[in-house]
């Protein structure tokens, strides 16, 4: 429903003006306000997926990708010509992939949908396993993004089943586990997302060379404990996450550690500590990084329950401007 009415939203906003111009709503800044309203625990790990230009990923190699490419935009008299040869060297999965993927790059989001879901049931007619994987993993960062939980959950839970059934790739199935976990927290499903940490991201990461899928186990368990009030749960695995990714020098990681802390400290009441957390995640901050959308959002809200209404208020002032120069 909400996916309907952000779509309304953009065609209205193309057809009417009070000057009679377009005003331009492009479906990027859309889904920008979608994140910007959540109640979510970090905003840059969103704003990190929007703005990345590889988190959508194709199943060709470079050489292919360009052949494919160039099949599609071919005019239609010289298209009709190739349609034989390409049936016979391709499945029709491979022009919708193509196609979806040359929508994502134009931030048309719910065309690309559209068409990665038609390239997944393509792709099942010919049993295209590494097609399906990537296909599965496109719809559900599309589809978490845009906030459609449950559309996103549904796609995670195939692409689970199949990681497992390959049983070649932990990194990867670890890594769709402790999404699915999150995914779960958005829907209001607690002892799920608990129950998806504990009893598989964790144990499986604990014995991973890759230590950021540790330190997510243990970020995604602080973030539940937050939600359901279990403070002293929540600070413990915001401090093991810490400790991790400052051993292991993981420079992003230790932003987010510090910015998860000061959240359960500011909420139970160590504001001045909190403050201190936030002002170390700003000196960790290369410049215009989208942390800092969490650090002025968590300093707002420190401020606000200190008293300092004129300082939280600076804050959500550039809190705000973060976001207008994302949309634009």
């Amino acid at each position: 429903m909400k996916n309907k009415i952000i779509i309304l939203l953009i065609i209205f906003c193309y057809s009417h003006s009070s000057f009679g111009s377009p005003t331009i709503i492009t479906e990027k800044a859309a889904v920008i306000n979608i994140v910007y309203t959540q109640n979510v625990f970090l905003l840059s790990e969103k704003l990190i997926l929007l703005t990345s230009k590889n988190y959508i990923n194709t199943s060709f190699d470079a050489l292919s990708h360009h052949i494919l490419t160039s099949q599609t935009n071919l005019i239609p008299s010289l298209q009709s010509l190739n349609h034989l040869l390409w049936f016979q060297t391709a499945a029709k999965a491979n022009q919708l992939e193509i196609q979806a993927y040359q929508n994502f790059k134009s931030s048309h989001f719910y065309s690309a949908q559209a068409k990665y879901k038609l390239a997944y049931q393509e792709s099942l007619k010919f049993n295209k396993v590494a097609q399906q994987i990537v296909i599965l993993r496109n719809l559900v960062l599309l589809n978490y993004l845009a906030n459609n939980n449950n559309n996103a959950f549904n796609y995670n839970s195939l692409l689970i089943n199949l990681l497992r059934k390959q049983n070649k790739n932990y990194n990867s199935l670890v890594k769709s586990i402790i999404l699915q976990s999150n995914i779960a927290l958005a829907m209001g499903n607690m002892k799920q997302a608990e129950d998806l940490i504990y009893k598989n991201a964790l144990p499986m990461s604990k014995g991973l060379a890759n230590k950021n899928l540790l330190f997510d186990s243990f970020l995604t368990l602080s973030q539940i404990y937050l939600r359901t009030k279990s403070y002293t749960q929540s600070k413990w695995f915001a401090i093991q996450a810490l400790d991790l990714a400052q051993k292991k020098g993981l420079r992003d990681k230790q932003i987010t550690g510090l910015i998860a802390l000061a959240k359960v400290k500011s909420i139970t009441g160590d504001y001045s500590l909190a403050r201190e957390n936030l002002y170390s995640a700003n000196l960790l901050c290369p410049k215009n990084s989208l942390y800092l959308a969490d650090i002025y959002e968590t300093q707002y809200q420190n401020n606000k329950r200190m008293g300092n209404l004129n300082t939280a208020q600076a804050y959500l002032v550039k809190f705000l401007d973060l976001k207008k120069s994302l949309i634009n």
